[in-house]
């Protein structure tokens, strides 16, 4: 079963998706994907290519150019690492599959002890994940 991973954010409003997140994601970047998980891809000025994760709240480079992540998209590693390609599928195959305003996410995030198991993911209304784990993030991670 093929999974799509990702939605392009030509496809959705990303503006209101990423108010709580601006606090991490600087307005300089182009929001380009949202992941199945919540994660996003950002281009920037630069040309490098950078992800927010859901999982943990963490917005860093993950290529220096387009083509460096398309080539690193190839690897099955970089796919779970960035958009958790194995839980995708799992989730997926047992009926868990978001319509274009969802997404799928951790009933209790891993970050704060919830388990990485079937029976703790769930699906999410898009807007309220990222308006739920924007604000989570920035209280447990701004210092």
């Amino acid at each position: 079963m093929s999974v799509e991973l990702a939605i392009a954010c030509d496809d959705i409003d990303c503006s209101g998706l990423l108010k709580e997140w601006r606090w991490i994601v600087p307005d300089t970047v182009t929001p380009i994907q949202m992941g199945i998980f919540g994660d996003w891809i950002f281009f920037a000025p630069s040309g490098s290519i950078w992800h927010l994760s859901a999982l943990d709240g963490v917005y860093a480079q993950v290529a220096a150019s387009a083509d460096e992540f398309n080539s690193k998209s190839q690897d099955a590693d970089f796919l779970n690492e960035i958009y958790q390609a194995e839980w995708a599928s799992i989730a997926i195959e047992s009926g868990l599959l978001p319509d274009d305003n969802q997404c799928l996410g951790w009933k209790v995030a891993p970050l704060i002890g919830g388990p990485q198991s079937l029976d703790n993911i769930r699906i999410f209304d898009r807007l309220q994940f990222n308006t739920i784990h924007g604000q989570v993030f920035r209280q447990m991670l701004r210092r």
